[in-house]
């Protein structure tokens, strides 16, 4: 008889990684208007604060150039992101809107 070679195992190990590869990193927070109004959106913790305002342009209809985006009593600059400033979900940014020139 032929000798049989032993099945290779499944390796679950390289699922696991592809799995974390994937990362599921959107969260879902507020953004507040001085005039109390309320909106939610679905933002990565990653992005840089410009690419939240844009978003906010887009439902808010406040030019970027005019917000100017407060939380936990801290203006929050362009070139950081969500996460640096440790957003987490469902927290709060007040929206600020000032007149451009």
């Amino acid at each position: 008889p032929k000798p049989q070679t032993p099945n290779p195992k499944p390796q679950p190990l390289k699922l696991l990684v592809l799995l974390c590869r994937s990362p599921i990193n959107k969260m879902k927070i507020k953004v507040k208007t001085v005039k109390g109004e309320q909106v939610e959106l679905e933002v990565e913790a990653g992005w840089p604060v410009k690419q939240l305002k844009e978003l906010i342009a887009q439902r808010c209809s406040v030019e970027v150039e005019s917000q100017k985006l407060i939380f936990k009593a801290q203006q929050l600059s362009d070139d950081k992101t969500i996460e640096d400033y440790k957003i987490l979900e469902n927290e709060c940014i007040i929206l600020l809107t000032m007149k451009v020139p």
